[in-house]
């Protein structure tokens, strides 16, 4: 494994999300005085990051409020007595105008530390995550299993839940989403089934909102996967759930650890594998799924396909549990002259259905692109990056923002880079 790395009944879910999408993704910014070759969209640098109290390497996707600022995590920086003289990450606000504010550095205590996972907001601006260590165990390698925390619109934080690393779990690097009772549901990469490799293959689990944790399914890492993904659970309107793993599944393909499944997850727990990847129709998914507005799923996976450097793929009626069933599609293979190469990232759909893809390598200088699938499958590079010019390596999910009564045709794209074009640790930009 590597490590970048709707009511009941009927299951009623909310996004905790602001009214105005948008799309942003985080580049590295230009210190010095360079022309960027012309490309598509009017590229804005939003934010650098130093690595120092204000943060470094954002792994996740941003969020945004009503006001247009956006909301994020970093992985390190913050407090930099913890984990000398990384840090162990922060949570941040972005205002439009560029200017960045700390609302939490992680102590790497029972507070949490190097959090990878996007963040929720609810209608009193709260804000809600994961981080994929700290909680105060001595378990996962000693420097404790994650936690799910609450930060408030004051900047207090409360742990919601400290994971053992045992039967509940260990290692969320995902997202949460939220059903309209407060229940939280999530992934975390292990725990849960411990006779699966050392540590347990993961878990897809629910917290309620009284601080209940409930594991719904724990992977065994054959045919039904293991290591569930970066990124969010999706969730149709039955409330079925969907995700992907980043191993088992056909255990000779990547022999003996498997390629991967995407699956789905019914109310009563029971899963089913929706496709086994085997290497020509991807290897390895890290990232989740997105559904769009007809119940289509999309993902990506970064190795395999037609060039060995990975697929968008798509899957039919994923939630039909009678023939013909799910059907999957490679939309397109990367790694073909100056297109994109290994999208780590997963899928954002913007208003025209249209998918926006960021991709780690490839594109004109070889340090990644953000590229476009069109719903015909036609692909594209919208933008290259380079560490020359303007940094590189997005792995985080672009985030699609439609500014409130501006039509279809006009909207943001925004997405986070690793590398900046001086060696800082990442970034944030905006296209429209």
């Amino acid at each position: 494994m590597t490590a970048k790395k709707q009511d009941r009944g009927r299951i009623s879910w909310t996004s905790f999300g602001a009214p105005n999408t948008a799309l942003v993704l985080a580049v590295a910014f230009v210190t010095t005085a360079v022309t960027m070759p012309a490309q598509a969209g009017a590229e804005k640098v939003l934010y650098t990051f130093t690595g120092m109290a204000d943060g470094g390497t954002p792994w996740a996707s941003v969020i945004t409020d009503a006001n247009s600022n956006l909301y994020g995590t970093t992985q390190l920086g913050g407090d930099l007595t913890c984990n000398p003289p990384n840090g162990c990450g922060t949570v941040y606000r972005l205002s439009k105008s560029g200017k960045e504010t700390v609302l939490h550095s992680f102590a790497g205590g029972t507070d949490g530390a190097y959090p990878y996972a996007a963040l929720l907001m609810d209608a009193a601006g709260n804000l809600y995550g994961t981080t994929s260590a700290g909680g105060g165990g001595t378990g996962c390698f000693g420097s404790g299993c994650g936690t799910v925390f609450k930060l408030s619109k004051a900047g207090k934080e409360t742990v919601l839940y400290s994971f053992k690393g045992g039967t509940d779990g260990g290692r969320p690097y995902s997202a949460l989403i939220v059903d309209t009772a407060g229940n939280f549901y999530g992934t975390a990469t292990l725990g849960g089934d411990l006779s699966c490799r050392t540590y347990g293959c993961g878990v897809i689990y629910k917290l309620t909102k009284t601080r209940k944790q409930t594991v719904l399914y724990s992977f065994t890492g054959a045919a039904d996967g293991s290591y569930p993904a970066f990124g969010s659970l999706a969730v149709d309107a039955k409330g079925n759930l969907y995700g992907t793993t980043e191993e088992g599944g056909d255990l000779n393909c990547n022999s003996p650890n498997g390629c991967g499944v995407v699956y789905r997850l019914s109310k009563t727990g029971k899963q089913t594998v929706l496709h086994t990847f085997t290497g020509p129709d991807g290897e390895n998914p890290e990232y989740t799924v997105t559904l769009d507005a007809k119940g289509n799923l999309y993902g990506t996976a970064p190795n395999g396909g037609a060039n060995s450097e990975g697929v968008v793929f798509k899957i039919s009626n994923p939630s039909a549990t009678k023939e013909p069933g799910p059907t999957f599609k490679v939309l397109h293979s990367f790694g073909s002259g100056a297109d994109g190469a290994l999208p780590v990232a997963g899928v954002s759909i913007d208003p025209k259905g249209n998918l926006w893809i960021p991709t780690e390598f490839g594109g004109t200088f070889g340090d990644g692109a953000l590229c476009k699938v069109a719903p015909t499958g036609k692909e594209s590079v919208f933008h290259s990056f380079s560490v020359n010019f303007d940094g590189g390596n997005p792995v985080a999910a672009a985030t699609i923002i439609v500014p409130k009564g501006r039509p279809f045709n006009v909207f943001h794209v925004v997405a986070e880079l690793l590398v900046g074009y001086d060696g800082t640790p990442g970034s944030i930009c905006d296209w429209q």
